[in-house]
């Protein structure tokens, strides 16, 4: 098992609050941080998108995720 933290950042000139949302519901969010415990069924390719928002404007970056084959230790 291993830990995946994404950490998005975004500013918002006018002082609004800013919202963040993740594409894959692996990840559980903390504010801007988003985490995933991943397993030994978990494996492959994974391409996720990470939403940032103040409620008028919007954007986004997508990350390439590989998680690779693991054998399982009993």
């Amino acid at each position: 098992m291993n830990l995946i933290l994404i950490n998005a950042a975004a500013a918002d000139p006018n002082g609004d609050d800013i919202f963040y949302s993740i594409n894959n519901s692996k990840f559980s969010r903390d504010g801007n941080i988003f985490s995933w415990k991943t397993t030994t069924m978990d494996s492959g390719n994974y391409t996720i998108r990470v939403n940032v928002s103040d409620g008028y404007l919007a954007d986004y970056k997508i990350f390439e995720i590989i998680v690779l084959d693991r054998i399982e230790l009993d």
